[in-house]
């Protein structure tokens, strides 16, 4: 995937963190999530199953 600045590349990386972070999507069969389950699903994330190496720190 290309991005035609660096502006874009780090707005799409983030939105990846904020997809994963909270993957909650409302739908027609799901309400959308108080704010405070919302905030309450970032505790309950686990990191993915991956065997990529890891880049960054861990927690």
């Amino acid at each position: 995937m290309r991005f035609p600045s660096k502006d874009e590349l780090v707005g799409a990386y983030l939105q990846s963190l904020v997809d994963d972070l909270l993957p909650v999507h409302p739908s027609p069969d799901r309400p959308t999530p108080s704010p405070r389950e919302q905030l309450l699903a970032v505790f309950d994330w686990e990191l993915p199953e991956t065997t990529a190496p890891f880049r960054g720190a861990r927690c």
